[in-house]
């Protein structure tokens, strides 16, 4: 048996990460996104709304402006975050790990490897299945929700995935 030998790696031999070619999500994603911002406004309008009509009506004849300038702003920071952060989603399978990356003011890339992989999930609600997207989740030991949560993936994307992880994850066992 060979001795244990512990070497360092050099520093300029590693592979940048954030020149790797990551994967972005489908144009679908986007438009799911914009859907659920919609029909976040709406249900906040008809929150004020709901509200005008049990409170007080001279208090909203006097503040309306100012309460639906405040929902419209929100909003359009929603399609200005949407917009700026979708493009920088992605998603890159190496040899022995996942990475997903996302984020705009704060940036965050989870690596995953292989052999850390107990489960893998894909899962979809009504609305997702209406835009024909999953989102694919992974367990690793020691956790009862999921380490890593990619949304927006298509359906057969998101299969492909889950199919080519718990291969990976079984080659290490």
């Amino acid at each position: 048996m060979p001795p244990f030998q512990n070497s360092p790696i050099p520093q300029a031999s590693l592979p940048p990460l954030s020149q790797l070619p990551f994967t972005g999500l489908t144009n679908k994603y986007r438009g799911y996104l914009f859907l659920l911002l919609g029909l976040a406004a709406c249900v906040g309008i008809g929150i004020v709304l709901l509200l005008a009509f049990v409170a007080k009506k001279d208090f909203f004849v006097a503040h309306w402006p100012w309460v639906l300038g405040g929902i419209g702003t929100l909003v359009l920071l929603g399609l200005v975050y949407i917009m700026l952060s979708f493009p920088k989603k992605g998603v890159l399978l190496r040899d022995h790990e996942i990475s997903y990356q996302r984020g705009l003011l704060f940036f965050r890339r989870t690596s995953i490897p292989y052999n850390r992989i107990q489960h893998v999930e894909t899962s979809q609600h009504v609305l997702e299945k209406s835009f024909g997207l999953m989102r694919l989740k992974i367990f690793t030991a020691g956790g009862s929700t999921s380490d890593l949560r990619i949304p927006g993936l298509e359906e057969e994307r998101a299969q492909q995935m889950e199919e080519l992880l718990m291969q990976k994850s079984n080659l290490h066992v």
